[in-house]
């Protein structure tokens, strides 16, 4: 979504150019200017070109052209990763937008916000703001705003472990995309199930969907859409043990993002490739490929970086001219020339040998550090475990989490309603043990608190200070760990302690245990017993 919202805004800069008088124009130029470097990923001179295209325009009556422009720097600090600022700009832009009453930029912009929660792994608020824009993109926008909303929708199930969901609305989009013949996004979706299967370890499936993305991409000329497709075909194989093919498709991933200069792909790419070399043995080439992830990883960031890099170059090559004549010239330089030569490989190899034990070394001890460390969390969660038996339960610490201060300025709830709600709530997990219903929704626990679901929803943020999938998955994920540490349960399996639970998934209790106890659920099984 942020993709096309961008595309749209470089046509919409572009048109009006013509049309405003200074400083509105200049504005313009600027924001036209940072469109074309954020296209090329070069961020920081994007968000240098839009800070000084909003200086110029924030004390005018402009409401628009400003929303836009503050819409501009939070996509380009979306795409670094520094969220925190990112939704700070994503808001402003937001408030003038819906002054305004314009829907379609709306839209985008809950969309946008949504994706900040979701990158800081908050799914159920992802969830939320993906699904208050496509009500709006229904009324207002076009099927492929609605078709867009539809995949982050889908993708925020798939992080909640809810496999069906996801692959419900995987497919309206799915059908959408292919209503307006929009081959790109067709092609997006493909790999986005292929991503789903990968997750669920059906890689028959997900070669199918990945091969479909594949030849509509190669049909259009998308090297972007086969960036990431080359990438997904070697992830399965890599987790096929297809060694050979894995490396094949990794590496033509790597040549067309060299080509095509998909920084963020490279890195996925040269990671894999290290993970591919170490389980083969390749200890060096997993190193070489780990010092090309770090390189691109910073490259992303670093504009400053990169112009040094090339005056580097430049620097080098105006000495390696200067060396070929001087051989040339004088015999007995070349002579000396070579043996410098030898000498300097003689020691990087030597010193490429201690690097390689040291940091084997290091890796070593990383290993054992990390090893201790769970088995402190691991005695922590089992002394934990044992009081909660012993004591009666107490309400779940609160914990610190951002709520956007338009999330519920307009709640009529009073303070006094809200903790009659909580305690009731805490009732009700605590002596009701509502949380062993798999089917539980945030609906039905209204229901039974005589309450609607924003108001419970409400409660939980501000008394509980976490969102609703976690504060359940906190009872079951304690109701679990119970079980694994009851003797007579000890021949369950994983999946009957998920089950038994609460969970309806073994994804689902994965990741809610290892969120909540720093511990895999199998880990804890296995080391547990030796205690």
């Amino acid at each position: 979504m942020k993709k096309i919202l961008f595309l749209f805004l470089v046509i919409l800069s572009h048109s009006l150019l013509a049309q405003e008088s200074d400083p509105f124009l200049e504005a313009r130029k600027l924001m036209y200017d940072g469109d074309v470097l954020f296209g090329r990923d070069e961020y920081v001179d994007a968000l240098s070109k839009y800070d000084h295209a909003y200086e110029l325009v924030k004390e005018s009556d402009s409401a628009h052209l400003k929303a836009e422009l503050l819409l501009d720097i939070g996509l380009v600090y979306d795409y670094v990763g520094d969220f925190e600022h990112s939704l700070e700009f994503y808001q402003k832009s937001y408030r003038i937008m819906d002054s305004l009453n314009d829907q379609i930029y709306v839209a985008a912009i809950l969309n946008n916000i949504g994706t900040v929660f979701f990158m800081w792994g908050e799914y159920d608020q992802a969830l939320e703001y993906y699904i208050e824009s496509l009500e709006v993109e229904k009324q207002y926008g076009t099927q492929n705003g609605v078709a867009d909303s539809y995949q982050n929708i889908a993708t925020a199930y798939r992080n909640l472990g809810q496999i069906d969901s996801a692959m419900h609305y995987f497919d309206q989009s799915l059908a959408l995309y292919l209503e307006v013949e929009d081959s790109v996004n067709i092609g997006t979706c493909y790999d986005n199930m292929a991503n789903l299967f990968i997750e669920e370890k059906d890689y028959d499936k997900a070669l199918f969907y990945i091969e479909n993305a594949y030849l509509i991409q190669s049909n259009n000329a998308d090297k972007h859409g086969q960036v990431y497709s080359l990438n997904n075909f070697g992830v399965v194989y890599l987790e096929t043990g297809d060694y050979t093919l894995a490396k094949k498709y990794l590496l033509d991933a790597v040549e067309l993002a060299l080509e095509v200069r998909m920084n963020s792909q490279l890195l996925f790419s040269y990671e894999k490739l290290a993970e591919l070399s170490s389980k083969t043995g390749d200890y060096k080439s997993a190193f070489e490929y780990l010092s090309n992830a770090v390189l691109y990883r910073d490259s992303v960031f670093s504009a400053d970086a990169r112009r040094q890099m090339a005056e580097m170059q430049t620097r080098f090559e105006v000495d390696k001219m200067n060396d070929q004549i001087k051989i040339h010239q004088l015999t007995i330089q070349q002579q000396n020339e070579a043996l410098k030569r030898e000498t300097l490989i003689k020691t990087l190899v030597i010193v490429g040998l201690v690097i390689s034990i040291l940091f084997i070394g290091f890796m070593g001890w990383l290993y054992f550090q990390k090893r201790r460390a769970y088995q402190v969390l691991l005695l922590q969660n089992i002394q934990l475990a044992r009081l909660e038996q012993k004591e009666k339960p107490l309400p779940q610490e609160k914990q610190s989490i951002e709520i956007p201060e338009t999330k519920y300025q307009k709640s009529s709830l009073t303070d006094e309603q809200k903790k009659a709600i909580y305690d009731k709530l805490l009732e009700l997990m605590e002596f009701g043990r509502v949380f062993l219903n798999h089917d539980l929704s945030i609906e039905d626990l209204a229901d039974k608190l005589d309450t609607n679901r924003r108001y419970l929803s409400q409660v939980v943020n501000e008394m509980h200070g976490s969102n609703f999938s976690t504060f359940i998955n906190e009872y079951r994920v304690k109701e679990a760990r119970r079980l694994l540490l009851d003797p007579e349960k000890r021949h369950f399996s994983l999946e009957g302690i998920a089950h038994a639970a609460g969970f309806n998934s073994r994804i689902s209790f994965n990741n809610a245990f290892k969120k909540i106890t720093g511990l895999t659920p199998a880990y804890f099984q296995k080391s547990q017993k030796n205690i």
